[in-house]
């Protein structure tokens, strides 16, 4: 019986788990598109799908990974109230501002150690991302505008979420050890510039 009940158990969250993350990819696939579908670019829709799947799905899987190399139960759960504020605040500003809390990895009884690590590894993931993105993003080729938009969608979601503000990643970093973080926050800052710039 208990064998049945944790297959069960294992079972429903790992469902929970990609229909969340499939939710939250099309919505954050619309919201980050929005400017560019409302003035008829409908091409965008998925280019940002791209982006989004190698920017947010893999920051999450990032967590959620690390989590459980280190023995912790992690999986990822939407938060539908952030996923229906990003669409009202994207639908009111017509898409000038973005401002997402899709949702997040959720780590079983952490220690300070282990949030720290886990939270390092998702905005790593989108720094790196947005790096190796960064030299085909400035090729005088078709395929440059998937390769700008995946960068700058991974650079802006790497330094979002190393800022030191709870409950954001970066700040799970500084509890854990400042010099990460202050490493974390600088790199990622960098990349952040070199998109922008």
């Amino acid at each position: 019986m208990h064998r049945y009940y944790y297959r069960y158990y294992i079972g429903w969250y790992r469902y929970r788990e990609v229909v969340d993350l499939i939710i939250s990819w099309g919505i954050l696939t619309v919201v980050f598109s929005w400017s560019n579908v409302v003035r008829g670019d409908i091409a965008a829709l998925p280019i940002y799908g791209l982006a989004v799947l190698l920017s947010f799905v893999i920051h999450e899987l990032a967590h959620r990974n690390v989590a459980r190399k280190l023995g912790a139960h992690s999986y990822y759960q939407a938060w539908y109230p952030g996923l229906l504020m990003a669409l009202l605040i994207c639908a009111i500003s017509s898409g000038r501002f973005v401002i997402a809390a899709p949702g997040a990895v959720v780590v079983e009884s952490p220690s300070i150690r282990i949030a720290g690590i886990v939270a390092l590894w998702g905005p790593l993931a989108n720094a790196i991302m947005a790096l190796c993105m960064y030299p085909l993003s400035r090729l005088c080729h078709p395929i440059a505008i998937y390769t700008l938009i995946i960068g700058n969608v991974n650079s802006l979601l790497a330094l979002f979420n190393a800022l030191p503000i709870p409950p954001l990643d970066g700040y799970k970093v500084l509890r854990y050890s400042p010099k990460q973080w202050l490493c974390l926050f600088i790199a990622s800052a960098l990349i952040y510039l070199a998109y922008v710039c």
